[in-house]
C-alpha cells in the first residue's frame, strides 16, 4: 500500500469509526470477559471493511499469539483464523 493509500484508509477510519465514540477497554475486555459490546458497535459500523484492510496491514507484522481485542467485527481468535485461511490460498 502507498503512503496516499494509508493516509485515505486511517482518514476513512477517523472519520466515520463508530468505535471512535466508545471506552477502548469494550474492544480490549480482560480475558474470559464478553466481547458482545464491541461486536455490536462493529456490526453498526459501515467502515468496517477499512478496519478490516488497516488490521491485516497492522497485524501482518504482529506474531498471531499478539493478536487481541475485536477489530473489524472479528475477534483475535477469528482474525487469527481468517489470517491463517488466507495464508493457505
Amino acid at each position: 500500500m502507498t503512503d496516499r493509500g494509508l493516509r485515505r484508509l486511517l482518514g476513512v477510519l477517523a472519520e466515520g469509526a463508530n468505535c471512535l465514540a466508545v471506552p477502548l477497554e469494550v474492544f480490549f475486555p480482560e480475558p474470559c470477559a464478553s466481547t458482545a459490546d464491541a461486536l455490536l458497535v462493529c456490526s453498526r459500523c459501515y467502515v468496517v471493511e477499512e478496519c478490516a484492510e488497516y488490521m491485516g496491514l497492522v497485524e501482518g507484522h504482529v506474531s498471531p499469539t499478539r493478536m487481541h481485542g475485536v477489530a473489524a467485527g472479528l475477534t483475535a481468535s477469528q482474525r487469527r483464523e481468517a489470517r491463517a485461511a488466507q495464508a493457505v490460498a
